[in-house]
């Protein structure tokens, strides 16, 4: 009995540490573009001014 409640719960905290894991992953990859699509931005801007 014990050990089966053990083992649903280490499933249950397995789950949540994948999921906060992605979602961390995720967040960091969305930080990663948006710094690259704003670098980008800003070198197009400069380009511009210069014309």
């Amino acid at each position: 009995m014990y050990d089966g409640l053990t083992k649903v719960f280490d499933y249950a905290l397995a789950k949540e540490m994948f999921f906060a894991a992605l979602f961390v992953a995720l967040f960091i990859i969305l930080l990663i573009i948006t710094k690259r699509i704003w670098d980008d931005s800003k070198i197009v801007r400069i380009e511009m001014k210069e014309e």
